[in-house]
């Protein structure tokens, strides 16, 4: 936020002068309601449980994956069925 800022007085003043600019002033505001949404993810608790739950199930059922399985998986049998 203070790039844009820093920018739309650089412009305003005549600094320097450039499309480029004034299109990177509104750009710098652009990654907030973004950032803004995520930190919900973090500071109420409900929905920060339910993260760490989803995180640690998918950490967890990768690490419960065979490295070298001999075994082939159900989809591939019964397309080779048909």
């Amino acid at each position: 936020m203070v790039v844009g800022v820093g920018l739309y007085f650089v412009a305003q003043f005549g600094i320097i002068n450039n499309r480029y600019i004034e299109l990177a002033i509104m750009s710098t505001y652009l990654p907030m309601p973004v950032l803004s949404s995520l930190t919900y993810l973090v500071f109420v608790r409900p929905y920060r449980e339910y993260c760490k739950r989803v995180f640690q199930s998918i950490c967890n059922s990768k690490t419960n994956l065979p490295i070298n399985s001999t075994q082939t998986p159900a989809f591939a049998t019964s397309a080779s069925k048909n």
